[in-house]
């Protein structure tokens, strides 16, 4: 894996992304693992994806701190692939995108915890 390669490729997805679905032909993020669906974390949501399936999950920080990786994974219907930040950044905080992939079919919950204040994010992903 290329550090560059990763980086102008999580730019990508991230600009790509604002909570729709990203063609994965447009982006490479861990050697040439590539995320079929891009999307931004969201308070209690819940997520359908199929085993097979890989999901970019992108969070940003308002203000210092960043979000603890991995994230806490209840559940083995996804695994914890890696971590990066794109090379653009927001002037609020940090950006994150969080790679998960599908396992076996069944419910994770995938929590985000903020280093530096109160903030939980907890997305819940089915897979099937």
């Amino acid at each position: 894996m290329r550090p560059s390669r990763w980086i102008g490729s999580a730019a990508l997805l991230l600009l790509s992304a604002c909570g729709t679905t990203a063609p994965a032909a447009d982006t490479t993020i861990i050697g040439e693992m590539r995320p079929t669906r891009a999307l931004f974390v969201a308070p209690s949501r819940t997520i359908t994806a199929s085993p097979l399936e890989v999901l970019a999950l992108s969070v940003t920080t308002v203000g210092p701190g960043e979000f603890v990786t991995p994230p806490s994974i209840t559940g083995a219907a996804v695994q914890f692939i890696g971590m990066g930040t794109p090379a653009v950044q927001v002037p609020a905080g940090v950006t994150q995108v969080f790679l998960l992939g599908g396992a076996t079919s069944g419910t994770s919950v995938v929590r985000f915890v903020n280093t530096t204040s109160p903030t939980v994010f907890e997305d819940t992903i089915v897979t099937r």
